[in-house]
């Protein structure tokens, strides 16, 4: 083949040429680690006439079969001393087609930093920091065919993103949690590929591959700076420890038996009830919650305990019946709190004592039971627009000392008492529609002197109570959907004439008859108890404020009325 070839030819020119030419120096340009300037590598060899006549067979059976020349493969690794590593492989194919030379280039980088971690007995801060350079790297290859010359120039660029994070210093009073932070680096692999056309006859191979790649890696500088800040681990506190009952101003007169509103301006209305066992009061006060302090007001026309007071939508409170050491009384009354004073209002049809008051929802007073001679059965109602009383339906059993309850349909529920053969368990309810009783499922036990209270469900919580003279601790729930009593868990102390608050949380706080209180949660149908009270208390109020606070006031102590009032700081 070469001895046939013409003289004269385009490669005799080509290589007499090249024989004049000195053979190449390779040149280096100076890398730039901090601007990322690529470095690049020229590399050629000279041919001589022999070696491109035994090469020339060579190449074209390479041409015609496609010739993949083997990988070039560089893999640097380095571990700083902070326990980063960094693994940076170039893996460059050439690969030859009749028209296309390709070349591809891959690098993967990996930067792998460990955890640093650090542990304070009580405070700790840890804050890592990772830095990664850019690294570039570039390859080039010379390509010399007798017709052409092709220069393939694959520039791979990596760039390794860094992720810092820094562990914010927490403190605490006691032992501080261990802060781990965490650096990560991203692998990025790039994947280059560069095609060159070649001519179509080819008349030369190649006699020599110089691949020749430089590189350059920029140590990645993983700096964990870490700041202990040393706290004593005794920390002394000059916080006052906070129980959920504390002292509040005294009322002016001692009582029990006596009755407790809260007032559209927030303040509570006391009334009446007795000093002792045989001294009656018609003394009212007023505390507010702002001062913490009580002030005398108007005191009512009539000395009276067990009593009721209802306060009614305009703001004025009703106080209905009770005793006045010599028979029950019919008598009512009205407190304005705008010019604190009391006017009488028409009587009851019947006198009363022990009875209950329930608002109903079209502002008209229902007042149920109690005693005047005998034990009622008689209801009537008051309407505040005209002062007048009316007869309405009679309850199915005549009753004293029960508790009623208004629903959220309107409705009102009177349970137990002691009716006219004795204790009852029985329970009825009053339809202000309809002006009429009809009984309800009975409770589980009869008694009186216990406490009704509607819950945020709907439910109806009666607790405690007497039972032939002994007191009990049993609660049960009613349900008005169903009508059905069911027993939920005992309270942890027996109780009566004690009283019941729905708090701002849903849970009901029961305290008296001792000093003891405790809060049961709807939720688990559990009690469970709660800080004591200062005082022994049994036949006092309870009210909840518009903080959400309960102001508890008087009572007595084996008789002894209190004067005494405290907080229960609701949470």
């Amino acid at each position: 083949f070469m001895a046939g070839r013409p003289p004269n030819t385009r490669a005799d020119q080509l290589g007499s040429k090249r024989a004049t030419e000195a053979t190449p120096t390779p040149k280096y340009e100076k890398i730039d680690v901090d601007n990322a300037t690529a470095v690049t590598v020229k590399s050629g060899k000279k041919l001589g006439p022999l070696a491109k006549s035994l090469i020339g067979v060579l190449m074209i059976a390479a041409v015609a079969a496609a010739v993949t020349v083997p990988a070039v493969l560089l893999t640097r690794s380095k571990t700083d001393p902070s326990s980063t590593t960094v693994t940076t492989s170039t893996t460059s194919t050439l690969s030859t087609t009749p028209d296309i030379v390709t070349e591809t280039t891959t690098t993967t980088t990996t930067a792998t930093t460990t955890t640093a971690t650090t542990t304070a007995t009580t405070t700790t801060a840890t804050t890592t920091t990772t830095t990664a350079t850019t690294t570039t790297t570039t390859t080039t290859t010379t390509v010399t065919t007798t017709t052409a010359t092709t220069t393939l120039t694959t520039t791979t660029t990596t760039t390794v993103t860094t992720t810092t994070t820094t562990a914010t210093t927490t403190t605490t009073t006691t032992t501080a949690p261990t802060t781990t932070a965490t650096a990560t680096v991203d692998i990025v692999s790039t994947s280059t590929t560069t095609e060159a056309e070649l001519v179509p006859t080819v008349t030369e191979t190649i006699t020599d591959i110089n691949s020749t790649v430089t590189e350059t890696i920029s140590d990645i500088n993983s700096t964990v700076t870490e700041t202990i800040t040393d706290i004593n681990s005794t920390v002394t506190s000059n916080t006052t420890e906070m129980t959920e009952w504390r002292d509040t101003g005294s009322m002016n007169i001692a009582r029990f038996d006596h009755t407790a509103s809260v007032l559209t301006n927030g303040k509570v209305l006391v009334t009446g009830g007795r000093y002792n066992l045989n001294v009656f009061l018609n003394d009212a006060e007023l505390y507010d919650p702002s001062t913490e302090t009580w002030a005398i007001t108007g005191s009512m026309n009539y000395i009276r305990r067990g009593h009721t007071a209802s306060l009614l939508s305009d703001g004025k409170v009703l106080v209905t019946g009770g005793f006045n050491g010599t028979q029950s009384l019919n008598t009512a009354e009205l407190y304005d709190s705008s010019t604190e004073t009391w006017t009488t209002t028409d009587s009851m049809n019947y006198a009363r004592l022990g009875h209950t008051a329930s608002i109903l929802a079209n502002g008209k007073v229902l007042v149920a039971g109690g005693r005047s001679g005998s034990n009622a059965n008689i209801t009537e109602l008051y309407d505040p627009s005209t002062g007048t009383w009316t007869i309405t339906g009679s309850m199915i059993y005549a009753r004293r000392d029960h508790r009623a309850s208004v629903l959220r349909n309107g409705n009102v529920l009177v349970t137990g008492g002691s009716g006219n053969t004795g204790l009852t368990n029985s329970a009825e309810l009053y339809d202000p529609l309809t002006e009429m009783w009809v009984m309800t499922n009975n409770m589980n036990d009869a008694r009186h002197y216990h406490t009704s209270s509607v819950l945020t469900d709907g439910k109806v919580l009666v607790t405690g109570g007497l039972i032939n003279g002994v007191v009990i601790n049993s609660a049960e729930l009613y349900d008005p959907s169903t009508g059905n009593w069911t027993a939920t868990s005992s309270m942890n102390n027996g109780r009566q004439l004690h009283t019941a608050s729905v708090l701002t949380n849903g849970k009901v706080l029961v305290i008296g008859d001792s000093s003891s209180a405790e809060i049961y949660d709807s939720s688990t149908e559990n009690w469970t108890m709660t800080d004591s009270m200062n005082y022994v208390r049994s036949s006092h109020t309870a009210s909840v404020l518009k903080n959400g606070n309960v102001l508890v006031a008087g009572g007595s102590e084996l008789n002894i009325a209190l004067n005494s009032s405290e907080l229960y700081q609701s949470s």
